[in-house]
């Protein structure tokens, strides 16, 4: 090899290590970060303090704790009415998506997460030995998860998908202890 061709494969090697230990260090940067934010979660669910609306939330946690499983199932068909489901689809529609997108903050928002963590546990421990199938398991937890996300979040979500993630548990279990934000 010739001095010119181990130069520039020198070259090559070290930046190739550089973007190697850059994305490590990103890597671990987030693997922190998620860490962190799991941590606080566990401390805000632990506190039961969920911003201005905490006791609305508190009261839709304690709710979902006793879940039966004929409400569960109608929190199902509700939700699936709520964001105008498709019977025919599986996938969540896109306007629901957006909405929960919005009130979970992209998981940035770590009170609505740990809104939605404590209410989704909630749910799953009320109905832990019912026999029901794991699509309405799943639909119940998620509705409660889904109100419990946009009560801690009412104050930045708009009013109109406030009223689509929780008009399943408004339906079925009862008011939920918080309005919506006032738009101009």
């Amino acid at each position: 090899m010739t001095d010119e061709g181990l130069r520039l494969f020198s070259a090559d090697l070290l930046l190739t290590f550089l973007f190697g230990a850059a994305f490590v260090a990103l890597f671990a940067l987030h693997r922190w970060d998620l860490r962190r934010r799991r941590r606080r979660v566990a401390a805000l669910r632990a506190v039961g303090d969920f911003g201005p609306n905490s006791a609305a939330v508190v009261a839709v946690v304690a709710a979902a704790g006793v879940v039966d499983p004929a409400a569960a199932e109608r929190l199902a068909v509700e939700r699936r009415r709520a964001f105008e489901w498709d019977p025919r689809l599986d996938k969540v529609p896109k306007a629901a998506r957006l909405a929960r997108d919005r009130a979970f903050a992209s998981e940035r928002d770590d009170v609505a997460r740990a809104a939605a963590d404590a209410a989704r546990d909630a749910v799953g421990a009320a109905l832990a030995g019912a026999p029901l199938e794991a699509r309405v398991l799943r639909e119940a937890a998620e509705c409660a998860a889904e109100t419990a996300a946009a009560i801690a979040a009412a104050e930045r979500i708009p009013a109109i998908e406030f009223r689509m993630l929780t008009r399943a548990w408004r339906t079925v279990v009862g008011p939920v202890g918080a309005t919506p934000r006032r738009e101009p």
